[in-house]
């Protein structure tokens, strides 16, 4: 999502976002965040999704991606992470196990609602290794990750479309309307946005 003008904002630059199917049972790696400076930019998002996805096909989980992360960034020229979340997504189990560094928490669309995640929806609760949490999604959620660069009021209006956001055919619906209702958002920052499905 560009900034709502040319003299707008600008998030924490070089922001990604990132969907990776991990294996043969189906398991996807979600990940969305920023960097901390703008010289990051450029080529800091490849060499990032690139060692994330290498992690995670290693078997890191979403609680020890953060640091094992930062390990690998101290030994290069990129900047440290600024905010981010880190999701794994098992569709033989609905799990979602997220953690998240900084950043916002993913937010959950459900039969005409809309809230932030709590780590409280599934059987582990909150407070798994290294702040881990872990929920139980349904056929038709749709999951929505962004960076911190929207505004508190620009994510309450996200929530408040949720009627229109659970009735969209498939996730790249709900990322135009959602796009459409922030493009003029007062003061909005750009920001990086991914949108989910679960299937049955």
């Amino acid at each position: 999502l560009p900034p709502t003008s040319a003299t707008g904002r600008r998030s924490r630059d070089g922001g990604w976002y990132d969907a990776c199917p991990l294996g043969a049972d189906g398991e996807t790696l979600l990940t969305v965040g920023d960097f901390g400076r703008p010289e990051a930019e450029a080529y800091g998002p490849a060499v990032l999704i690139g060692a994330l996805r290498g992690l995670a096909l290693a078997g890191t989980r979403p609680g020890r991606l953060r640091d094992r992360l930062a390990e690998l960034l101290r030994a290069t020229a990129l900047p440290p992470v600024a905010d981010a979340v880190y999701c794994g997504y098992r569709p033989d189990t609905h799990t979602l196990t997220w953690a998240h560094a900084s950043g916002p928490v993913p937010l959950l669309f459900r039969g005409g609602t809309g809230r932030a995640l709590s780590g409280q929806d599934g059987p582990s609760g909150q407070d798994g290794p290294s702040g881990e949490a872990e929920s139980t999604l349904e056929a038709g959620d749709l999951l929505l990750l962004h960076t911190g660069a929207l505004e508190p009021e620009a994510v309450e209006h996200l929530l408040a479309l949720a009627p229109r956001l659970t009735a969209a055919d498939s996730a790249g619906d709900g990322v135009r309307l959602v796009t459409r209702e922030l493009d003029e958002f007062p003061g909005r920052r750009d920001a990086c946005v991914l949108m989910a499905r679960v299937t049955p």
